[in-house]
């Protein structure tokens, strides 16, 4: 990607214990200290001789973060938000800045480096699945609303979700869903803009259904108010009896009328999913919309009950098992 850079190693994940904070800052580090064989008289970047060094150290960078993988490769990856080329100017050297100057406007001195006032985080990311200015969430907002989805699909599909009276029944065949921005998020950022101070029941795209949740209040964090929205929908089984005709859960009495957006949101229907938020100033509440792509209705099964992931291979996919079992997912 263009305007990243990255710097990788080996990373020692074995041992016990294994203190991953000191394994890292002794790897970082080493990776610094590749300065000590130049002659930094005139700090220019170069990616044969400084190259670790050069990325850490690169004045334009604000931002960067790291991780590892035990499993795929054993190595430290740390990603930055700017990239240098050969040749280029790391820093302007001279004295360190001080409380009263040396930074740019937007920015002061914190012990010795220029801090912006404001944290902006970035709207281009890895992977580059969509961009924000599609549905106005951000890539770590889409993955925490499919987190929390698959976290209540799986309690369901492995028999601990409680409704009223007790736990209800496992399900047979739940997709692990995935968020799908530039289609279902896409048209719901558009609705949710257009109809956010208008009062409920909210247009339905054909072939959908639809989760809305009021905050009464402003400026509130996206992620926070997906959390908020996903966790009510799911809290709703507790108003309920999910108990099984037939071999399966029915979207009919109570559980239309008192549990809806809980199954919608559940439902062995739906692969995928989209939401969107907004803001009514004039009324001073944020909407929260969600909608999914499996359609279904008044007396329609919402899900079969029977031992969990059993017909995943009907549908030519297997049961996860790597975060509890439960989901059916792509071979």
């Amino acid at each position: 990607m263009p305007n990243f850079s990255t710097i990788s190693t080996d990373i020692k994940l074995t041992g016990k214990p294994c203190d991953i904070n000191k394994e890292t800052t002794t790897i970082l580090n080493k990776l610094w200290n590749e300065v000590k064989n130049v002659n930094l008289a005139k700090p220019e970047y170069s990616d044969t001789t400084i190259k670790n060094f050069g990325i850490m150290a690169y004045g334009k960078t604000t931002g960067f973060a790291c991780t590892y993988n035990k499993e795929c490769s054993g190595k430290l990856l740390c990603w930055y938000n700017r990239k240098p080329k050969n040749g280029d100017s790391l820093y302007t050297p001279g004295s360190d800045c001080s409380k009263a100057s040396g930074c740019a406007a937007g920015s002061t001195c914190v012990d010795y480096l220029c801090q912006l006032a404001k944290y902006t985080p970035t709207k281009d990311f890895l992977p580059r699945y969509c961009h924000p200015d599609v549905d106005g969430l951000t890539y770590e907002q889409h993955l925490t609303a499919q987190y929390m989805m698959n976290y209540y699909r799986r309690l369901l599909a492995t028999g601990w979700t409680r409704d009223k009276s007790a736990y209800a029944p496992t399900a047979t065949a739940l997709w692990s869903v995935v968020y799908l921005c530039s289609t279902i998020g896409k048209a719901t950022k558009v609705l949710v803009d257009r109809y956010a101070c208008s009062d409920p029941p909210f247009p339905v795209p054909k072939g959908h259904t639809q989760t809305h949740y009021i905050i009464k209040r402003l400026n509130v964090d996206p992620k926070e108010a997906l959390e908020e929205a996903i966790k009510a929908w799911a809290g709703q089984a507790k108003l309920v009896d999910l108990n099984p005709i037939g071999g399966a859960v029915f979207y009919q009495d109570e559980v239309e009328e008192k549990a809806s957006d809980f199954a919608k949101m559940i439902t062995d229907r739906n692969s995928g999913f989209g939401c969107a938020i907004s803001e009514c100033t004039a009324k001073k509440y944020t909407l929260v919309i969600c909608q999914y792509n499996g359609l279904f209705t008044s007396r329609d099964p919402i899900y079969t009950v029977g031992k969990p992931c059993s017909r995943c291979a009907k549908f030519n996919k297997k049961c996860e098992d790597a975060l509890g079992g439960g989901l059916c997912i792509n071979k």
